[in-house]
């Protein structure tokens, strides 16, 4: 019944519901759901990230459609574009600050956490980006061919 059937604006509801649910465990950073759910929260880190370039580029082209780009080649569906962008940028603008505010808090928890144990040990609720990024790095190691190059260069020259 909402949207009329609309799917994008039926996902963007579903999104919407996702992040404000996900963003309400991380604010009060729920010891069970961080530290058992840091892949789910990975995986939501990256759509925060798609979602809010995704925003910025329509609200850029929307901003261009309204003062850059001259007016008098507008066609159709120019107007069609600018509305829909206006609309969408309108209606889903609340996403855009939830997902900015999960963005910020996932970078701050790999320095500072609010939460501390009361036995005085450390609980690392934080993502580890670090860690990430030398994963990263050791899975593109293998599969870089440059790699094996230079294993048998040295094993050739030693």
């Amino acid at each position: 019944m909402w949207a009329g059937g609309n799917v994008f604006l039926l996902a963007n509801t579903v999104f919407a519901l996702n992040q404000t649910l996900h963003s309400s465990l991380l604010m009060t950073e729920m010891p069970l759901w961080m530290k058992l759910w840091k892949v789910g929260r990975l995986a939501n880190l990256i759509f925060c990230f798609i979602y809010n370039i995704i925003f910025l580029g329509m609200f850029t082209d929307l901003f261009l459609i309204l003062y850059v780009y001259d007016k008098k080649d507008y066609g159709f569906f120019d107007v069609m574009e600018a509305m829909f962008f206006a609309y969408n940028l309108m209606l889903h603008f609340p996403i855009y600050f939830v997902n900015s505010m999960i963005i910020m808090k996932e970078f701050m928890l790999e320095f500072i956490q609010v939460r501390q144990r009361k036995d005085g040990r450390d609980d690392d609720m934080a993502l580890g980006l670090v860690d990430l990024y030398d994963a990263w790095n050791d899975v593109f190691w293998v599969f870089n061919p440059l790699t094996y190059i230079n294993m048998f260069i040295n094993i050739f020259l030693e």
